[in-house]
């Protein structure tokens, strides 16, 4: 999205929240998801969007990929997820963007690891030629 400032949106897994941080990873605004459903979600990311100065039109449900049925799209609300399994799933993406960060650089000097937001998975992603090797 382009506005007049330059942010990101993380998803803070330890707080099971989500973070609107500004381009020097400086917090802005926290939102807790637990016990809240996806239109309050979406009414704070575009309330605070519209702070940030971003046309709110452009925040959407991402909806070209097929994903399982689940009562949160049915209007239920997020559950709680307890700290132990919070702080699991933190340390598995921590581990995974460790390994896949020594695996690109080895590729690509420089190269990011990034997590897609439309279903979570992590990569790395970088051109190859034909034959696996740096054009």
């Amino acid at each position: 999205m382009s506005g007049s400032a330059s942010f990101r949106l993380v998803l803070n897994v330890p707080e099971y929240a989500l973070r609107f941080q500004d381009e020097e990873r400086k917090n802005l605004e926290e939102f807790a998801l637990s016990g809240k459903r996806k239109a309050k979600i979406m009414e704070w990311m575009k309330s605070e969007t519209s702070i940030l100065g971003t046309d709110t039109e452009k925040l959407k449900y991402i909806d070209h990929y097929q994903i399982p049925a689940h009562p949160v799209d049915e209007g239920a609300a997020f559950e709680d997820i307890p700290v132990n399994v919070r702080k699991d799933w933190a340390a598995i993406f921590g581990n995974a963007a460790i390994a896949l960060s020594e695996v690109a650089g080895n590729i690509q000097p420089g190269a990011s690891v990034r997590v897609w937001p439309h279903h979570f998975d992590m990569g790395s992603y970088f051109p190859l030629d034909k034959n696996g090797g740096k054009p």
